[in-house]
């Protein structure tokens, strides 16, 4: 290759190189944003997923219905005379019917009335338990911050390690020294000393975080608005939000896969979301019963921070109820102890054996696709980035599937390195 001929291919890779790195920071950037925008539109999401799973479950009932009905019509009629007769004469108003929208939205108003229904059900429900948690946590937080002062006032702990060490050193024949002892009774006094300096402290953050949960409570309640009123008009309104989509984009085959996309991301988000959230109650539940069961004070605080620390990675229930068991030891209930690690054992087995059929691979991701959008989220929403980030990847990677961006990525990407190896 001559020189000016070099020199030209030089500047062509450069300029290439200049313009592929600023998509990609475009690209970085949308992806930013895109993880900025989706708190917004997350009361649309979960009303949009409250009005399926309404949808769905009218759905289901009908079709059940039908079958009871169709399988008693069979069993009156004779062989003579079949009982697909009626329905082959209905079959073409029917497509007729449902030729002009698409899947789940040629309802009748009966029906509508009906999903509407079940649908204000269901948040009555979702609301009732979810107040119900709140007062109870709120009034077990309360208690706690109380008692704190006399939880960490108290000796008997710090009195009970010493006795068993000196038991211990006894034993084995004096392996403990009792100068080391006496050095760790008065480390063990000085912990206690800082620990009640720190109360003041550990009271205000809990009173703290419920004065701002009540500071909140305006926002809280204007999303769930926000998520009611998108649910119920994606319901009603849903034939009219189909008319402006086809009055608007021209492109057929957009339109089409809009709305595959929109049910594509439902029954994602239904399984990924649903499952999480079924898996949370079940475990909630599971361990407020075990530790009403060896009657440990603050069973709801527990129960519920036991089953928000399980879906984090590592840690799991161990990091919860162990320490709980460890309390219990200190304070001499052997039998109680015991019954935390039996209930840590019995809710990992359960675990174990309902997360497959509740979530098999729900996201469909790679594990470390799961692990770099945990780490994204974090980095972006803090603590509830673990659960956002993933959630906004099988968003993404639905998006860019049916809309075939994914391939031209690959491509974006393949021509890329053929210029760095040319």
């Amino acid at each position: 290759m001559s020189q000016p001929d070099r020199i030209l291919h030089d500047k062509a890779t450069i300029l290439a190189i200049i313009k592929y790195f600023l998509i990609t920071a475009v690209a970085l950037l949308l992806i930013y944003l895109g993880f900025r925008i989706f708190v917004i539109l997350l009361p649309f999401v979960i009303g949009f997923i409250l009005a399926r799973l309404a949808i769905a479950i009218v759905t289901a009932a009908k079709n059940l219905i039908y079958d009871i009905g169709e399988g008693r019509k069979r069993r009156r009629l004779s062989p003579a005379k079949p009982a697909k007769a009626e329905t082959e004469t209905d079959a073409p108003a029917v497509r007729r019917k449902l030729g002009r929208y698409p899947q789940g939205l040629a309802r009748s108003r009966g029906e509508k009335r009906l999903i509407i229904f079940v649908y204000i059900l269901l948040i009555v429900v979702i609301i009732g338990l979810f107040i119900g948690v709140i007062i109870a946590v709120i009034s077990q937080l309360r208690s706690l911050a109380a008692y704190l002062p006399a939880i960490f006032n108290d000796m008997d702990i710090f009195q009970r390690i010493i006795d068993y060490l000196k038991n211990l050193s006894d034993k084995l024949g004096g392996l403990i020294q009792p100068q080391q002892l006496d050095m760790l009774e008065s480390e063990l006094v000085r912990l206690q000393q800082n620990l009640l300096q720190k109360v003041p402290e550990i009271v205000a953050a809990i009173l703290n975080g419920i004065a701002g949960l009540a500071a909140n409570l305006p926002l809280i309640l204007f999303a769930v608005v926000v998520a009611i009123m998108s649910g119920y008009y994606f319901i009603a309104d849903s034939r009219s939000m189909y008319v402006f989509l086809r009055r608007n984009v021209i492109s057929k085959q957009f339109r089409e896969t809009t709305v595959r996309l929109i049910n594509t991301l439902f029954s994602t988000l239904f399984r990924v979301i649903g499952g999480y959230l079924l898996l949370l109650i079940i475990t909630f539940i599971m361990a407020l019963v075990g530790l009403a069961i060896i009657q440990m004070p603050y069973a709801v605080i527990i129960a519920l921070v036991a089953s928000i620390v399980d879906f984090l990675p590592v840690l799991g229930l161990g990091a919860t109820l162990i320490p709980v068991a460890l309390y219990l030891f200190l304070q001499g209930q052997l039998f109680r102890g015991l019954g935390a690690l039996i209930l840590l054992g019995i809710m990992t087995l359960v675990r174990r054996v309902i997360e497959p059929p509740i979530l098999g691979n729900a996201m469909r991701l790679h594990p470390m696709a799961t692990l770099a959008s945990m780490i994204i989220g974090i980095a972006v929403y803090g603590v509830a980035g673990i659960l956002i980030g993933p959630i906004i990847m099988v968003v993404a990677k639905e998006v860019l599937t049916l809309y075939g961006i994914d391939a031209k990525l690959r491509t974006f990407f393949g021509e890329l390195l053929n210029r760095f190896n040319t």
